[in-house]
C-alpha cells in the first residue's frame, strides 16, 4: 500500500522526465536528418526553412518541458519535506524542555503515523516526569 502511494507521488515527475527525453530524442533525430539532407542535396532552401522552424518549435517545447519539470520537482520536494521540517522543529522544542509540544498530523500516512507515535511518546514521558516529581515531594 505504501509503495503504491510513493509510486503515485513519483509518477508525475517521472512522466515529465520521460516527455523531456522524448523531446530531446526528437531534436536529435531532426539534427541527424538535417545533416543527412545537407549531404544529399545541393538546393536546401525549401527543406531547410521548415526544418529551422521545427527546430525552434522543438527548442521551445523542450524549454517549457524543462521548466515544468523543474517547478514540479521543486513543488513535490517542498511538499514532502515541509512536514519533516515541522516535525524537526517540534522535536527540538521538546528536547529543550517544552514537554507539552505536540506534532501536527500530516496528509501523508507515514508522517501521520510518526507524529502519532511521537505524541504518544511525549505524553508518556510527560506523565512519567510528573509521577517522579510527585514522588519526590
Amino acid at each position: 500500500m505504501r509503495k503504491r502511494r510513493l509510486l503515485w507521488r513519483l509518477l508525475p515527475p517521472l512522466l515529465l522526465a520521460a516527455l523531456a527525453a522524448i523531446g530531446l530524442s526528437q531534436w536529435a533525430a531532426y539534427r541527424a536528418l538535417s545533416a543527412l539532407v545537407l549531404e544529399a542535396s545541393t538546393n536546401l532552401t525549401p527543406i531547410n526553412t521548415p526544418l529551422k522552424k521545427m527546430a525552434v518549435h522543438f527548442l521551445w517545447i523542450e524549454s517549457l518541458t524543462t521548466l515544468l519539470i523543474t517547478f514540479t520537482t521543486f513543488w513535490i520536494s517542498r511538499r514532502l519535506t515541509r512536514p519533516l521540517e515541522r516535525m524537526r522543529s517540534v522535536a527540538e522544542r521538546f528536547a529543550a524542555g517544552r514537554l507539552s509540544e505536540r506534532m501536527i498530523d500530516s496528509e501523508s500516512a507515514e508522517i501521520s503515523a510518526l507524529a502519532l507515535s511521537f505524541n504518544a511518546m511525549a505524553q508518556e514521558l510527560e506523565v512519567r516526569i510528573k509521577t517522579v516529581e510527585r514522588q519526590r515531594e
